[in-house]
């Protein structure tokens, strides 16, 4: 499933991302630590992987609902909303005010 700034591009919130953060399942997760990938812990003590210079895979990111957009399985915005507050780094601050601005303006109901 599509996460944090991404899955701002695929609500319609943001036009672009520098990286696409997914989460997967244990299983999916393990088969890529066996296949090579190595494993590291972010600063929510989150385990990932570094895919590639610009994909990286967490392990069970917790969300409160997922959602179909566009056929990708997406974070809802109240989950982006409590990461990014978590996470508090200067561009999650700046995400989470676009996210306001963005549900102000009604697309968000």
């Amino acid at each position: 499933w599509v996460l944090m700034g991404a899955a701002m591009v695929l609500h319609g919130i943001k036009n672009e991302t520098n990286d696409i953060d997914l989460g997967c399942t244990d299983e999916l997760f393990t088969y890529l630590q066996q296949a090579g990938y190595p494993v590291t812990i972010n600063r929510m003590r989150k385990e990932k992987i570094l895919f590639s210079d610009t994909i990286t895979i967490y392990r069970q990111w917790e969300y409160e609902r997922l959602v179909r957009i566009d056929g990708f399985w997406v974070c809802d915005i109240n989950t982006i909303v409590k990461n990014k507050r978590e996470l508090a780094r200067k561009k999650d601050l700046v995400d989470l005010q676009l996210i306001a601005l963005h549900q102000g303006d009604g697309k968000m109901g």
